[in-house]
């Protein structure tokens, strides 16, 4: 019983950190589609339906070999884990750990790269700037 609590409260979590990440993302692309997707995912009752929309959203870049990492653990939440034994409950939330870290660190250090970009682009071609030469 430890373990499904355990698993409950690392999705719920981690379904709030992602739609807060998807929100970022699409404000800093400009997104109107996605925020909209992400408003409604955060007006959700259920958890669960929160974390249907982050995996349906989950853009194709954090899908190593075209696998959805969080469509596939959805689909073991979605199951029902109170159905799950203590062992599976625990082995689902240690998968879904190593997931989230690897969506969170890539996508930050993305986002954090494309920030980077954007300001230097911008400042590349502003006309009142004292050179045009692009820096590094």
């Amino acid at each position: 019983m430890f373990n499904a609590r355990l698993l409950l409260g690392l999705v719920e979590d981690a379904s709030v950190r992602l739609i807060d990440l998807f929100a970022e993302r699409a404000a800093a692309d400009g997104d109107e589609k996605a925020a909209k997707a992400i408003q409604a995912a955060k007006e959700a009752p259920h958890m669960e339906d929160r974390l249907r929309a982050a995996a349906d959203a989950l853009p194709a870049d954090l899908r190593p070999g075209g696998v959805n990492p969080l469509s596939v653990l959805y689909d073991h939440y979605s199951r029902g884990i109170h159905g799950l034994s203590d062992d599976d409950c625990l082995e689902v939330a240690q998968q879904l750990d190593f997931a989230l870290e690897y969506i969170f660190r890539n996508w930050r250090r993305q986002m954090e790269d494309a920030a980077v970009l954007r300001a230097k682009v911008q400042r590349w071609s502003d006309p009142s700037g004292p050179s045009k030469k692009p820096d590094n």
